[in-house]
């Protein structure tokens, strides 16, 4: 009979796992926050990429160019008719979180 007490050990642990999987979700103030940044990490990158370079990268495309200097890249907008792509691509109204202009480097 020594295993009715491991049975009834196992069907404990088996009834508690649920409640043990519970998390307080409201004591977190930011929770909806974490929930959203992290539910889809690409969209959250495109995001960031698309705040940096000033434009959606989307409708958008870029070429990268190989130079003796190191090169270049040249955005060109999907529409030429895109008149707020355009606007954005020659304004490089991008965020450079305060790198400063890329020439210079």
């Amino acid at each position: 009979m020594r295993m009715l007490p491991s049975m009834a050990l196992l069907a404990c642990l088996a009834a508690a796992s649920p409640l043990a999987a519970q998390t307080d979700t409201e004591s977190c103030p930011l929770h909806a926050q974490h929930m959203a940044a992290t539910h889809d990490p690409a969209a959250a990158l495109d995001h960031r990429g698309d705040q940096v370079m000033g434009f959606e990268h989307t409708r958008t495309t870029h070429h990268f160019l190989l130079a003796k200097d190191g090169g270049s890249i040249q955005v060109e907008a999907d529409e030429p008719k895109d008149a707020e792509s355009l606007g954005q691509i020659r304004s490089g109204g991008g965020s450079d979180g305060g790198a400063g202009d890329d020439e210079a480097a």
